[in-house]
């Protein structure tokens, strides 16, 4: 994968901050004390939290009401396959992962108005509108087993194997016209699909 964008909202001096990257980039120039290593503690949080921590004083002091912290990295040339539950491979694509650029994108949320501040993930989306399909992603197997016998025999009867999740999340999905999609964050956590970012 290949990183093309990182946003900052409401880190050190950034209210809000975008930077895109391209194949050309190798160096972030310009004046002292313009946020230049903001920019690459945000990444360093994001990607390693080791040798740059996240403390309430990175919390951007015009932060008002909002007493969060975000840092989102959006990545280009995605695997082909993946495995996110039992050994069964699916895509970015078909799990509707990706964003309206077709990318992965995660973002990363620091509170700090609870008093453990541990990032909530999550994945930014190009989601179907469909609410049948709203929290199939946050379905345990034995409930997505549970909505696949409520639909149609030959829907049924596409699911080779009742093992593996994917196969019956795509059966799910078929039944339905899917026409529109919005933004949605995915809590990568609640949805057990914490290996994107391990």
């Amino acid at each position: 994968m290949k990183l093309v964008r990182v946003k900052i909202h409401n880190f050190r001096g950034y209210n809000d901050a975008e930077v895109n990257i391209d194949d050309q980039m190798t160096t972030i120039i310009g004046k002292n004390d313009v946020g230049k290593s903001t920019i690459v503690d945000a990444l360093e949080i994001f990607f390693n939290n080791s040798v740059v921590k996240i403390d309430k004083n990175d919390l951007n002091i015009h932060a008002e009401n909002d007493q969060s912290v975000s840092i989102s990295c959006e990545f280009s040339c995605l695997p082909q396959n993946i495995i996110i539950d039992s050994t069964q491979r699916t895509n970015l694509n078909d799990e509707y992962l990706v964003n309206s650029n077709g990318n992965l994108e995660i973002k990363k949320v620091y509170d700090f108005s609870k008093k453990t501040i541990t990032p909530e993930i999550f994945a930014i989306t190009k989601y179907p509108d469909n609410p049948e399909l709203a929290d199939l992603l946050y379905l345990t197997h034995t409930k997505l087993v549970s909505a696949l016998k409520k639909l149609p025999n030959p829907i049924q009867n596409s699911v080779e194997s009742l093992v593996a999740n994917a196969p019956i999340r795509m059966a799910i999905r078929s039944a339905y016209k899917i026409q529109s999609f919005s933004t949605k964050e995915i809590d990568l956590k609640k949805s057990r699909r914490k290996k994107f970012m391990e």
